[in-house]
């Protein structure tokens, strides 16, 4: 498997596990007040879950340490909001280098500044 498709798949299965509300919340601390009774879960507890759940979806070969995942997120989170602010701005669109790498539409290119971006 090619560094770029093994990259590729772990973005996929991270963005997955966070689409997933709870997760998101357990990652983030967007949670309302707590609840009585209830276990409260630290930002790193998050990031725990996200590194076993990706290590056990991926058989062993996404084998991080929840601070590694959290900064491999925060570079892919740069990725994102920099190709939304491309899409957002005026002079956004295809060049001819674009053109020549094969890149013939928008989508493919916020593709190819951040994978999954679409999703």
């Amino acid at each position: 498997m090619s560094k770029a498709h093994f990259m590729k798949e772990y973005l996929l299965a991270l963005v997955l596990w966070l689409e997933h509300p709870p997760n998101f919340e357990k990652c983030f601390g967007m949670a309302k007040k707590t609840v009585v009774g209830q276990k409260q879960f630290s930002k790193s507890d998050g990031f725990r879950d996200l590194v076993a759940a990706l290590k056990k979806s991926s058989k062993g070969r996404f084998d991080l340490k929840p601070q590694q995942m959290k900064d491999r997120f925060q570079t892919y989170r740069a990725r994102y909001l920099k190709a939304k602010a491309y899409e957002a701005s005026t002079g956004a669109g295809i060049t001819a280098e674009d053109e020549a790498a094969g890149v013939n539409t928008m989508v493919q290119k916020l593709e190819n500044m951040c994978p999954w971006y679409a999703k």
